[in-house]
């Protein structure tokens, strides 16, 4: 008789084992600066499993970010209460107003908490087409995480403070398959307390010391640059020129490095007078001996730059888009610039656009099939078992 009770226990929350699901995860990171929330993830076909290790008796939350941010992002919480495990699949609109979603497509497996961790383990399909759900690609995804000292209660998480981050990752193909020992020996290279002026652009360069080591080290590990540029020039009358100024579109990583090579910067630009051509730019003077050249005719544009002229031009929507469409389809002239010399000292090499042979079709998306009433119907097994085994025992205790 005392067995009946453990009996219906497991088949009711079989995700509370002390086992775990038994599922391995090659891939793992640390999320915050702390060593208290870890991430492990592991794709099988067409789902991906992840494993949350976070250092709270709480909840655990952690989701998909368009912008790292909490608007319109995909999140999932969890964490075990009184003993019970909970997973609940939400998402958040513009305003960041946190809800519900309908189509559940976070599956539990394994959740466990002791009196300083709570571990979770997921499933979900790589694409749910949900309209809520943020589709994991191939792509650089942005990761959101919190979590919270108390559970979730029915009216939902509660603000997680300063308990919360964002991080950059490559899902479906990291570099590494290993995962390093937590022992090796790393430093980061952080800025402190940079003051921003008030400018519109301002260079921020910072020499850093490596620490001294007393015997030789191999560098074997993770550095990446990561950088992701959105532009909005809907409230510009006149053109958006890329340059070296945040007015501009810029958007530059780069690295010093030693010891030096003779050259400074290359750059490229497609074919200026063609681009002339376009807003009806007839002649420029020549020879030309200055940067930039100036135009001779038609009248409206004589004595005026390229950037005078681009500017002076009447620009609409239909013509922004055709415009667009000649700039791709022309040759772009590469200049290359010395450190000994401030102007372009290599000019005159032409590269041809990509000769497209087909134009590119993404390959469409195969919705994953829930397996939330696969998950139902296992419990239902599960249940039926232990209420065979129970009829079996009463039956042959009442004979």
């Amino acid at each position: 008789m005392c067995c009946w009770p453990l009996l219906l226990l497991w088949g009711l929350l079989p995700g509370t084992a002390a086992g775990g699901s038994g599922r391995t995860y090659p891939h793992r990171t640390l999320l915050d600066s702390e060593g208290k929330y870890w991430l492990g993830w592991s794709q099988r076909g067409s789902q991906i499993a992840f494993r949350l290790q976070v250092r709270t008796a709480g909840y655990v939350g952690f989701g998909f970010s368009p912008t790292g941010a909490m608007a319109s992002a995909d999140i999932v919480v969890g964490g075990v209460a009184h003993g019970r495990p909970y997973l609940q699949d939400y998402f958040t609109n513009a305003n960041r107003e946190l809800k519900k979603d309908a189509q559940q497509d976070y599956h539990l497996e394994y959740a466990m908490e002791n009196s300083t961790h709570t571990i979770i383990e997921f499933t979900r399909e790589l694409h749910t087409c949900d309209i809520n759900d943020k589709s994991i690609t191939d792509s650089t995804v942005r990761v959101i995480w919190a979590y919270h000292h108390e559970d979730a209660g029915e009216a939902g998480p509660k603000y997680h403070d300063s308990n919360r981050g964002t991080k950059s990752l490559r899902l479906l193909n990291p570099e590494k398959t290993s995962v390093l020992s937590t022992a090796l020996p790393y430093f980061d290279l952080v800025n402190q307390d940079v003051p921003i002026p008030n400018k519109d652009t301002t260079y921020w360069c910072q020499m850093f010391k490596i620490p001294v080591f007393q015997e030789k080290h191999h560098v074997i590990k993770g550095d990446n640059l990561i950088t992701e540029c959105r532009y909005n020039t809907k409230d510009r009358a006149e053109m958006t020129w890329g340059g070296l100024s945040t007015r501009s579109e810029m958007c530059l990583s780069y690295l010093l490095y030693y010891p030096r090579i003779n050259l400074t910067r290359c750059a490229s630009i497609p074919d200026i007078m063609e681009q002339l051509q376009f807003i009806g730019v007839k002649e420029i003077y020549r020879p030309v001996t200055t940067w930039p050249f100036i135009i001779k005719s038609p009248k409206q544009y004589k004595n005026l730059s390229f950037m005078d002229a681009m500017n002076k031009f009447k620009w609409t929507k239909k013509e922004g888009l055709s415009f667009n469409k000649l700039v791709l389809s022309l040759p772009v002239n590469v200049r290359c610039s010395k450190t000994d010399n401030a102007e372009w000292s290599i000019q005159g090499m032409t590269a041809l656009p990509p000769d497209i042979e087909r134009p590119y079709k993404a390959e469409p998306l195969v919705c994953g099939t829930s397996s939330s009433s696969s998950l139902h119907r296992d419990f239902s097994i599960n249940l039926l078992v232990c209420l065979l085994l129970l009829s079996c025992t009463l039956s042959t205790k009442s004979l």
